[in-house]
């Protein structure tokens, strides 16, 4: 009997362990094809293909992102008009250019992100507002290094200011995206707390004596 029914439990083991491998790593999506296809995805990787749904998505939503930046700073670029030297012209034009291509983009590329790629990391129990920090704070970083690139293309090598943004924005498309992943949505530490348990220390009670009256003796 005992040999039967550690067959049985191992058994039951096995079952569940080949249950668990074949938990998929992804989000399911309301599309049967793109289920299958990360399917395939999850077998190659070895389990990866979360990664990979969130590099399509996140590619995705970055690419609307980033035709909005582009628009906005070709619009304020060449729109704006000072009276001041091509040089003077140029430094001032293109960094208002840059920070409201990037502010705007931002807000585009941020919302979807939030709700959709990201929404199924541990960083995402954080608030609102704290993702949006985060987020803000390597997208920041990110335009510092896209600022960089864009400058030094368009001065340095003297690419056209449209196609050096758009080489800078791909560049580092990246970065960005690893790290969110490092940054942005990271696991949230949880601090244990140990509450204050009251201890109550047993002490052994003494045996009274019975009291004898007086009056009995």
């Amino acid at each position: 009997m005992e040999q039967s029914s550690v067959g049985r439990n191992s058994g039951e083991l096995k079952i569940q362990t080949s249950l668990v491998g074949r938990y998929p790593s992804y989000a399911s999506t309301s599309w049967a094809t793109v289920n299958r296809a990360l399917d395939i995805v999850d077998k190659v990787t070895n389990g990866r293909a979360d990664w990979v749904q969130r590099f399509f998505s996140y590619s995705f939503i970055g690419g609307i992102a980033a035709t909005v930046n582009l628009t906005i700073f070709t619009i304020v670029y060449h729109r704006l008009a000072m009276p001041a030297s091509h040089v003077v012209h140029n430094l001032i034009a293109q960094g208002l250019a840059q920070v409201m291509a990037f502010e705007i983009s931002l807000m585009v590329n941020f919302v979807p992100n939030d709700y959709f790629t990201f929404r199924h990391l541990a960083g995402h129990k954080r608030s609102w507002g704290a993702r949006f920090l985060r987020y803000h704070i390597t997208s920041i970083s990110g335009l510092c290094l896209t600022t960089l690139i864009q400058f030094f293309l368009t001065n340095g090598v003297h690419v056209p200011y449209f196609f050096s943004q758009a080489i800078a924005l791909m560049l580092v498309f990246i970065y960005n995206f690893t790290f969110h992943h490092l940054f942005t949505y990271r696991h949230k530490s949880h601090t244990v707390q140990q509450s204050a348990i009251p201890v109550h220390i047993l002490q052994p009670e003494v045996a009274k004596e019975p009291v004898v009256a007086e009056d009995m003796v």
